[in-house]
């Protein structure tokens, strides 16, 4: 399945039983997509759970119909092809940041692309996110801010 958000806040979580914390993988907002790429193409059940942390109104896409919305017609095809790009550059930007930049890098990214983060989501999930505990993160958000913590 594909999910087209038109409102609400959602994260994207690994399953519990993968792990014994909450893992936040993503955040999507309005007007986005969200699937899980090796779920949809690979017909596997799915790892991954969506969290809606505001009351959502979305579009849901079965591959079948999407497939058949790329067959029928080449804009269709062409969206997806640059909507599948666009996530994979995302991904692709944040694995980097999680493995080679500091927190303070990790954080000014995540606000480029979610300004509003912390007024919709839980600063466990955001935390999650960057791969820190709640307590750095508002060591860090302190930090910036520039108090002293």
């Amino acid at each position: 399945m594909v999910y087209v958000f038109k409102t609400a806040v959602n994260t994207q979580d690994e399953v519990k039983q993968l792990s014994p914390y909450d893992i936040t993988d993503f955040f999507f907002f309005e007007n986005s997509f969200a699937t899980d790429f090796a779920s949809f193409y690979s017909n596997k059940p799915s790892i991954l759970n969506l969290v809606c942390e505001e009351d959502v109104t979305l579009l849901e896409i079965k591959k079948e119909d999407l497939e058949k919305l790329y067959q029928q017609n080449i804009k269709f095809s062409e969206v997806g092809r640059i909507t599948a790009e666009y996530a994979f550059m995302l991904v692709e930007e944040r694995m980097h940041l999680l493995h080679t930049e500091s927190l303070e890098i990790k954080y000014q990214w995540m606000l480029d692309r979610f300004p509003s983060i912390f007024q919709r989501v839980p600063q466990y999930h955001v935390a999650s996110f960057l791969g820190v505990k709640p307590q750095s993160l508002s060591r860090i958000r302190a930090k910036i801010a520039g108090k002293i913590y």
